[in-house]
């Protein structure tokens, strides 16, 4: 894949949200909000080989990127662009969508990166908790999933607007870099209906500088098997 000189750049986590990304529907619809450089989209469009993905970037440097990603991938019929505000979609399309992926611009406080593109990436500049929640409950119908991700240390903030939306949380996911650490991020899904609530944990490493745990090393092998298969990672 192509990536972006700036902005925020493909890594683990933006890779492991794209893989727990809807899990009771078998979507038709779905799009892609804020799909920087495409690789959330061109990982649902995998995983969802029936579904059409709609992919939303508001910058264009960034999304002239994505375009030539999936151009250039398998699933190009499938997948188009759209160059609009996330705040824009639903008014613009008058659409429902099976499932809405979001990896927002999470942080609420800490320091900017130095770099515009990066920064509007990162934090919440124009797209904080309320916003997200909006956008969320009016492109899902009554059977849709909406899932994002969160950084653990916001979530409260993030669960709390999610519920003042009237949408309910039925699937929570902590994920973490080692059995003995913290969590760093969440992701999340949510629903017009309630489903109950179910949770998990999701560790990279068993420990600190381990191999990596079962559940990485069948993730690598899902979606990277060429590297996989070279031993190229510890």
């Amino acid at each position: 894949m192509h990536q972006a000189l700036s902005g925020q750049r493909i890594n683990t986590d933006s890779c492991v949200f794209a893989s727990l990304t809807g899990s009771l529907v078998e979507p038709k619809t779905i799009v892609d909000i804020g799909t920087g450089t495409g690789v959330v989209a061109l990982m649902l469009a995998s995983k969802f080989p029936n579904a059409k993905i709609l992919a939303v970037e508001p910058e264009d440097k960034i999304l002239q990127i994505a375009r030539e990603n999936f151009d250039r991938s398998p699933w190009s019929s499938r997948i188009s662009c759209l160059g609009v505000r996330a705040q824009d979609l639903a008014v613009m399309l008058n659409k429902k969508f099976d499932l809405i992926a979001l990896n927002p611009p999470y942080f609420l406080s800490g320091p900017l990166a130095g770099e515009y593109l990066r920064a509007v990436a990162r934090h919440t500049f124009s797209l904080g908790p309320k916003d997200v929640f909006s956008i969320l409950a009016d492109l899902m119908h009554d059977g849709s999933e909406g899932w994002i991700s969160c950084p653990t240390i916001d979530l409260d903030h993030w669960i709390a607007a999610g519920k003042a939306s009237g949408l309910n949380l039925f699937r929570r996911i902590y994920i973490c870099d080692h059995m003995d650490a913290k969590s760093h991020i969440a992701v999340l899904g949510w629903s017009h209906t309630d489903k109950g609530l179910t949770e998990d944990r999701i560790c990279y490493r068993d420990h600190q500088d381990g191999p990596p745990s079962p559940w990485m090393r069948a993730f690598r092998e899902r979606w990277f098997p060429d590297v996989y298969n070279q031993r190229l990672w510890t």
